[in-house]
Parts: C-alpha cells; structure tokens; sequence
C-alpha cells in the first residue's frame, strides 16, 4: 500500500518550527485535503507556546523552481481539453487557495520566515511579502509580472509593492516588469538577508534564528509589530479571483 506523502515535513530547531515543502505549490493547491492539512498544521504551530516563529525552508537540492502560476494554468489547461468547466474551476480554486494561503500568513499571530532561492515568481512573492521575514539566496530574481502565462500581475502585488515601496517606486518596478535579483531587493527592504547559495538551509536556518531573537530581543515579542493589512489583501486577492474569471476563457482556450 502506498503511503500519502505529506505538503510539507516539519521540524523544531529551539523556538523555530522549520517547513519544508515536498511538493511544488500548483501539486498541493490541487489537492484540497492537503490543503486542510496544511491550514491545521499552520493552527497548531500558532498555538504552540513553545514556538516562536515558522519558517518555510528552501531545500539545498532545489533548483530554480518552476513558476507556480505557469504550472497552474499548463496543468488546468490540460484538464480543460476534455472537461472545460472542470478546468475553469481548477484554476479559480488554485489561485484561491494560494491567496488564502497569503492572507493566512498576514494574519498569523507569530513571526512568519520564508527563504527564495531561484525565481520568484508574483505568487509566491505575495506570500514571502505576507511574512514577517524574508531570506534570500544570492541567485534569487523575483518577478513582478506574468508575462509568460500573459496574465496581469495577481496575486495581491498591486497592494504589497505599494505598501513596501511607496506608489511612486512601486509603479516603476512594475512598468518597468524587470526581475529584481537579490542585491537589488535587499536595497529596496523586500528581504532582510541574503546568503550563499552553498549550504543555504543550514545558513538560512541559523540567519532566521538570529533575526527572530532580534526581533524578540528589540520588540519583546514574537510577532510583527509592523505589518500586512490581511483584510485589505483578501478584499483584493477576492476581485483579482473575479477578474480571473472573466479571463478564464482566453486562458483555457490556449491550449
């Protein structure tokens, strides 16, 4: 009998509880009952009184990561060749449960960490730009736009972009729809670390520790004191679902 793998293992290193996936992002959000596992996990680490922070680990055998939105539409686009409704709604519940995904990390009650390494496409920028804490590889791009699905830059970055970087900045990076690499988001507050790419989830692991015990040290607590609005990033990620839909029928007619 084959057992069901899990979205992701955990382990406790002191007060950081470390998450690595073991599937891609566009796997698990096909795959509701791994959904509702991911959400209870996330519940219990909140309401462990023995952790501090939750960090979403990079493994050091990961390379570039496929594009989480790329692999949405490629696999509903696959599944709307013989069930077009059937895909319509795939890539609806996909990008829905990704957006909850994000607003679940906005409105934890403890420090959030991810690390990058690779590219970074928008979704998984809005979750990393949800969190508390971001850690970064020297390698990392993160995209602000999708023009290889053709698709308008979703998942909440016309809020989050603004937020971190004020309107003015935010519209240039976006106009101008360049990757940002490591070196460049460091400068401009979008991560608070980058590291080498030899040895990533050990040093990772050590520069989360460290900057949680700054922030528990300088703030006296183990939560962000400044951080995302998640109602106002659900109100959009909720109209950028509707939005979708109406672009539904170009995407899955591109097959």
């Amino acid at each position: 009998m084959q057992h069901r793998t899990h979205a992701l293992t955990w382990r406790r290193e002191g007060r950081l509880a470390i998450a690595t996936m073991t599937m891609t992002f566009p796997s698990v959000a096909r795959d509701l009952s791994r959904v509702d596992e991911l959400f209870d996990e996330l519940d219990a680490y909140e309401q462990d009184a023995r952790i501090d922070a939750v960090l979403f680990l990079s493994s050091d055998d990961e390379v570039a990561p496929p594009s989480t939105i790329r692999g949405i539409v490629e696999g509903t686009q696959t599944q709307a060749g013989t069930a077009p409704e059937q895909g319509r709604l795939s890539l609806l519940r996909s990008f829905n449960v990704l957006g909850r995904f994000a607003v679940r990390i906005a409105e934890y009650k403890k420090l959030v960490g991810v690390t990058w390494r690779g590219t970074i496409d928008p979704i998984n920028l809005t979750i990393g730009l949800s969190a508390g804490l971001r850690i970064a590889a020297e390698d990392v791009q993160l995209d602000v736009t999708n023009r290889d699905v053709a698709l308008p830059p979703l998942g909440g970055l016309s809020y989050l972009l603004p937020t971190y970087l004020g309107l003015a900045k935010a519209h240039s990076v976006m106009l101008r729809g360049k990757p940002l690499d490591a070196a460049r988001a460091f400068d401009l507050g979008l991560v608070d670390a980058v590291l080498p790419m030899e040895s990533f989830s050990e040093t990772a692991c050590q520069e989360a520790q460290r900057l949680v015990q700054a922030h528990v040290d300088n703030l006296h607590q183990n939560f962000p004191v400044v951080r995302i609005d998640a109602k106002a990033l659900h109100d959009l990620l909720l109209a950028e679902t509707h939005r979708l839909e109406v672009l539904c029928k170009d995407i899955l007619a591109d097959r």
